[in-house]
């Protein structure tokens, strides 16, 4: 992804330009808003048979951040159906943290269930559900998914 992010803007581009153009092309693509859009077959394949030989791969399962408990109170919030980032991930998460220990007390999730949505125009939900976490605690926000 960085090789073909500066070779498609020539290393010349400042970052928050190059996040701005990339916002853009994935509101543009909306419903092949997809991540395997921009990733080789290989690298698909590698992904997907989580393939340790390929060193992203290997990378990003080294990173695995999930085993941990949170110390204060946690809110995941996700997008049903997201093709860009798993919803697997914040499921996965939440039941290992639930696993460990981590109570409905300090950890909750919200899971945005619109088909209409996409990663991109999914942000505004996501910032709300964020928002009234924040003022208001679990209370604030509808829709915790306790699974």
């Amino acid at each position: 992804m960085a090789f073909t992010v500066n070779n498609a803007y020539g290393g010349k581009t400042k970052d928050e330009e190059i996040i701005k153009r990339i916002g853009l092309t994935a509101v543009l693509m909306r419903a092949k808003n997809n991540i395997f859009n921009v990733v080789t077959p290989r690298f698909k394949r590698a992904i997907e048979t989580l393939d340790l030989r390929d060193p992203a791969v290997k990378l990003l399962k080294d990173n695995d951040i999930y085993d941990w408990s949170p110390r204060t109170k946690m809110l995941l919030i996700n997008l049903e159906g997201d093709t860009i980032v798993s919803p697997k991930n914040t499921q996965v998460a939440f039941q290992t943290m639930r696993r460990r220990g981590v109570g409905r007390d300090t950890l909750r999730r919200s899971i945005i269930r619109d088909s209409s949505l996409n990663h991109v125009t999914a942000v505004p939900a996501a910032m709300l559900r964020a928002r009234n976490y924040f003022d208001r605690g679990f209370t604030g926000v509808r829709d915790l998914d306790e699974n």
